[in-house]
């Protein structure tokens, strides 16, 4: 199997200037790109990630989720950046979607888990299963677990 991994970064598909500005007509060429690729090489498979860009970088900065989260508040900008780069990656997979690439969403806070910024835990399982159906998996730049103490 013929495997490549394309990363479509932030600042390529957002305005990095602007909070929660998208860049569509530079996705859609992408889009067009991509199944230009594919058209070309049929055995290839693909699995694509995209940047967080100015929607995930926004709520980080402002809930400084890169130290994790304690409080109320900083557990409420955990979600909060989570959310925003689903919304950029559902853009993105309903502007692949209309361009005929079967992509599936496919959030990394369900891969992985971490304690002291190392990879604790991993199940990428659901790449490989969408990779075996024909599908393409869409990942994206996501929050990551950690492991708590509790108690």
């Amino acid at each position: 199997m013929e495997l490549a991994l394309i990363k479509l970064g932030g600042s390529l598909i957002t305005d990095k200037d602007k909070p929660y500005t998208a860049r569509p007509e530079v996705m859609q060429r992408l889009a067009r790109e991509i199944n230009y690729i594919r058209n070309q090489n049929p055995n290839l498979k693909l699995i694509i990630g995209n940047g967080a860009g100015s929607f995930g970088h926004q709520s980080a900065k402002k809930y400084k989720t890169i130290d994790g989260f304690v409080s109320p508040y900083e557990r409420l900008g955990f979600c909060q950046v989570h959310q925003d780069v689903l919304d950029l990656n559902l853009l993105l997979a309903k502007i692949f979607l209309q361009a005929d690439l079967p992509v599936v969403s496919l959030p990394p806070i369900t891969m992985a888990v971490t304690k002291n910024k190392k990879l604790l835990e991993s199940n990428f399982s659901s790449i490989e299963n969408s990779l075996t159906a024909d599908l393409i998996p869409l990942v994206f730049g996501d929050v990551k677990l950690m492991e708590f103490q509790i108690g």
